[in-house]
């Protein structure tokens, strides 16, 4: 099975980070105003970076990105998220939404950030032995 972990037939995530966080690195639905919004992690990666809490601001920026973005697929994933949350009703709920992703996004890289120092910190020759 690539890409998967699997122990006593239970499928994990595709990364050590969100099996520790809890979450799975699929996508999630939020339901905010009535709308369910669906967000992968490249998705919510893009707003932690180029987001604020001004909704009309954000997807004004995230247009910006799109028309200074030279690689076709990062384009068309930014100009995606911005037409997802440029439909009618999002500025109501945006700043919640837009809290609760800064808070989940920390606690992701906060988690990343300790699977490297563990990775970086353990001998795992001396677990498991020499590699053949």
């Amino acid at each position: 099975m690539t890409g998967a972990y699997q122990r006593d037939g239970k499928r994990w995530g595709d990364s050590g980070q969100e099996r520790i966080a809890g979450k799975t690195a699929g996508k999630q639905t939020f339901n905010y105003g009535g709308r369910n919004m669906k967000l992968s992690i490249e998705e919510k990666k893009i707003l932690y970076a180029f987001g604020c809490g001004s909704h009309e601001n954000t997807v004004r920026r995230l247009k910006w990105v799109t028309a200074l973005t030279v690689d076709e697929k990062v384009k068309r994933r930014v100009l995606c998220l911005a037409r997802k949350l440029d439909d009618g009703g999002a500025g109501e709920w945006y700043p919640c939404f837009y809290r609760h992703l800064r808070l989940e996004m920390e606690g992701y890289f906060e988690a990343k950030k300790h699977i490297r120092m563990v990775e970086k910190s353990t001998d795992w020759e001396g677990f498991y032995g020499k590699a053949v």
